[in-house]
């Protein structure tokens, strides 16, 4: 991983569409995505296409129907993209999971 692990944060990801707490888009990967961390959850889904997803625990290859979960502050990257990789995110911030804590006890 580089030094320079670009970070965002869940306003900067949602934009003009307000801060529920929840975001959930479809992602076309064209090209490499460099080493980033949020301050958010990340799920994400592979609908389709193949490429790569790296982490402190290496790098594997994604493949249609893989499902990886990214920890706020967890750095990720996609160095190889090909074959029109496509994944759906949902992003959730801490502050909406607290507000579900009481009911998942």
């Amino acid at each position: 991983m580089s030094d320079s692990v670009v970070e965002y944060s869940f306003h900067h990801v949602s934009g003009a569409l307000g801060n529920t707490g929840v975001y959930a888009d479809r992602y076309e990967v064209s090209r490499p995505v460099t080493a980033h961390r949020h301050d958010f959850w990340e799920i994400a889904f592979a609908m389709a296409g193949r490429g790569q997803h790296e982490d402190e625990r290496g790098r594997l290859p994604i493949l249609s129907g893989d499902v990886w979960i990214i920890a706020p502050g967890q750095w990720h990257a996609f160095p190889f993209a090909g074959d029109r990789l496509s994944i759906f995110n949902l992003l959730i911030t801490r502050d909406f999971l607290a507000t579900l804590t009481p009911t998942l006890r």
